[in-house]
């Protein structure tokens, strides 16, 4: 069975996604697309060079690097220096700069985009999210023009904000491919290793299908009945094809159903 769609994300991930401040940044992102009628691409849980970057979402005139972080004790920290979290007992426990990470992670990604592309890179944002708010009684750094800190709640309006994005859907798609990513088709894959596995295998079939029908493709149509109406063998490829169709078919031997069914199924494969 198919797996809820990530809103409008097309995802690529370098492995499942471990933690649930990226699950849920993740999939609140995805929701938030959705309901905006948007598309766009989301790379998440991969390395660059030495770094590790939570999230990157691509929409037209944005490129975001995102670093997700669970917090229900206040904390407090700024630009510099570590951060700190306050404990039960009312003490303060120092833990690594979240704001150094995001602002590292983001000079990671240009760097690199540099590298594949072979020229400046200059439009990337960056934002230090705390899923699902910043803890009440926090004395955060409250970002600059390089890097946001904020929750859930300010994630609509920094995926509004326009820039400068100059790669197309094709580069970022060429740039996943050199990164060694694997597209998901949802989020539950995208945190799960079996459904990305079983993901891997579905696309590996349709792939080896598609070899070895492709020449069916281009099928002449011809006339075929279905419910008692003559419909064009077109028609059977476009039911073939809608979600959740179910089409059997029947006739003499040397009528044309192996040879429908090759290009009907390539076009599934294909869409």
């Amino acid at each position: 069975m198919r797996t809820p769609r990530a809103g409008g994300l097309e995802i690529h991930i370098g492995a499942p996604i471990q933690y649930e401040s990226e699950r849920s940044t993740l999939k609140e992102i995805g929701r938030l697309l959705e309901a905006d009628g948007r598309r766009g691409v989301a790379f998440a849980n991969f390395t660059v060079g030495s770094h590790q970057i939570d999230l990157v979402v691509v929409l037209d005139g944005l490129v975001l690097v995102i670093e997700a972080k669970a917090r229900r004790s206040p904390v407090r920290g700024g630009a510099n220096g570590a951060w700190q979290v306050r404990l039960a007992t009312g003490e303060w426990r120092d833990f690594a700069n979240p704001y150094l990470q995001t602002r590292d992670a983001m000079f990671a990604l240009k760097n690199a985009m540099v590298d594949f592309g072979k020229h400046s890179v200059s439009f990337v944002s960056a934002a230090l999210v705390f899923a699902p708010e910043i803890p009440r009684g926090s004395r955060a750094f409250q970002g600059d023009r390089m890097v946001s800190v904020i929750g859930h709640d300010g994630l609509s309006a920094l995926l509004g904000k326009a820039g400068a994005n100059a790669w197309s859907r094709d580069q970022w798609s060429a740039f996943a491919e050199h990164l060694s990513l694997t597209r998901v088709d949802s989020v539950a894959a995208a945190c799960d290793v079996e459904l990305v596995e079983a993901e891997a295998r579905i696309r590996q079939y349709a792939a080896m299908f598609c070899r070895t029908y492709e020449d069916y493709g281009k099928l002449a149509p011809f006339s075929c009945v279905s419910n008692g109406e003559i419909v064009a063998s077109s028609e059977v490829k476009r039911l073939v094809c809608e979600p959740g169709g179910a089409v059997l078919l029947a006739g003499a031997t040397g009528c044309g159903k192996s040879l429908l069914a090759w290009s009907s199924g390539t076009a599934f494969c294909k869409q």
